[in-house]
């Protein structure tokens, strides 16, 4: 029987992609939603880094530790498949971008569009945070954020594949701690995506650093639920409440900085500190727990192609409304309508999709019964 997701885990999917649309559209717009939104991203890192672990947890790899061989072709099968998970909504939104943004606003020449596409390979490949982003054809806004994902797997999913516990025990607590304050010493915060800082972009820097911080909680996870075992099953209502308030306000502390709360220079790097201790209580299942259900996996579901979509549409509505001409009721609708149609542009990529899926299987099936006759 298929174990139920985690259902706090995919509400707060939810918040954090609706609370990442508020602050692009008010980076366009200021009407002080979420000034600092932007930390919602180390969530993202943080839940991606967890669930990889325990990934590599099921393949048992204590028991059997891979070759080095295996270990790449457990790599190359991980990553294909988060790229499948994702590809057909980022390539959707390209082809939008190129549609809407490219040639009907700004009217391009058709010899443009054929050099963009022409050097679009690390657009498409969603490689260009590894390569140089400033060259890129055809971005698409918040896009880097997969680019910086799929980079740092590449790298953290290999070296845990090899030696789970050496490396989520030790490594990976050693490179989130040591790049954090490398990062926070350069530059004053742990957000910034976009500068190039001599081997990398701080996107990838950023990525690998949350991403290992989120590897590093599954051990922490399971040491806690082993130990504490007798307090995370008590059945006494005033401890479960206690623990579930504990929780709670872990992620309180981060919404309410990121909507303008001013908690001191250091607010991105102990908003990723909290940002983690509330991820590590909700997987350990501290207090009141949510389980998976219809509402929470919809939620779930949605979440990534309202991060995808939104990101085109709101530089779309740059394109054609004035700031000056924004009003609050008039950005407010902008943003319930970046949602809405971030979700039926789920539906027609997915409706599309099981469309050249069939076409393939039949075209497939043609083709082997010529071959037989």
């Amino acid at each position: 029987m298929e174990k139920k997701r985690n259902g706090e885990i995919d509400v707060f999917r939810f918040i954090f992609s609706i609370i990442i649309v508020f602050y692009h559209f008010n980076l366009l717009y200021p009407m002080g939603f979420f000034p600092y939104g932007d930390l919602c991203v180390e969530f993202f890192f943080i839940v991606s880094g967890y669930l990889m672990a325990v990934q590599v947890e099921k393949l048992n790899v204590e028991c059997k530790r891979p070759t080095l061989g295996e270990t790449a072709d457990h790599t190359w099968r991980f990553i294909i498949k988060k790229m499948s998970a994702l590809f057909a909504y980022y390539i959707s939104v390209v082809i939008l971008h190129v549609i809407v943004k490219e040639i009907i606003i700004n009217k391009a020449a058709l010899r443009d569009l054929i050099v963009g596409f022409l050097r679009s390979i690390p657009t498409f490949t969603l490689t260009f945070m590894g390569l140089n982003y400033r060259t890129v054809t055809f971005y698409v806004g918040n896009t880097w954020f997969l680019s910086a994902m799929m980079i740092a797997m590449f790298i953290l999913y290999p070296l845990i594949l090899r030696n789970y516990k050496y490396s989520s025990k030790l490594v990976c607590p050693l490179m989130a701690l040591f790049l954090l304050a490398y990062t926070y010493s350069k530059y004053g915060t742990v957000v910034k995506w976009e500068p190039w800082d001599g081997y990398f972009y701080l996107g990838v820097i950023r990525a690998v650093t949350d991403i290992a911080l989120g590897i590093s909680l599954r051990p922490l996870s399971v040491y806690i639920t082993e130990k504490f075992a007798w307090l995370l099953n008590t059945e006494r209502i005033p401890i479960k409440v206690l623990l579930t308030l504990a929780k709670l306000s872990c992620y309180a502390v981060v919404i309410k900085y990121m909507n303008g709360s001013d908690f001191g220079q250091y607010y991105s790097l102990h908003g990723i500190l909290f940002f983690a201790l509330a991820i590590l209580m909700t997987f350990t299942g501290v207090g009141y727990t949510l389980p998976g259900n219809k509402l929470t996996n919809f939620l779930a579901k949605i979440s990534l192609p309202i991060f995808i979509y939104h990101g085109f549409i709101r530089l779309t509505c740059k394109d054609l409304f004035a700031a000056d001409r924004v009003t609050l009721p008039v950005f407010l609708v902008m943003v319930a309508s970046s949602i809405i149609i971030s979700v039926i542009l789920m539906y027609i990529t997915d409706f599309t999709m099981k469309l050249i899926k069939k076409i393939g299987g039949m075209v497939k099936n043609y083709a082997l019964s010529g071959k037989q006759a």
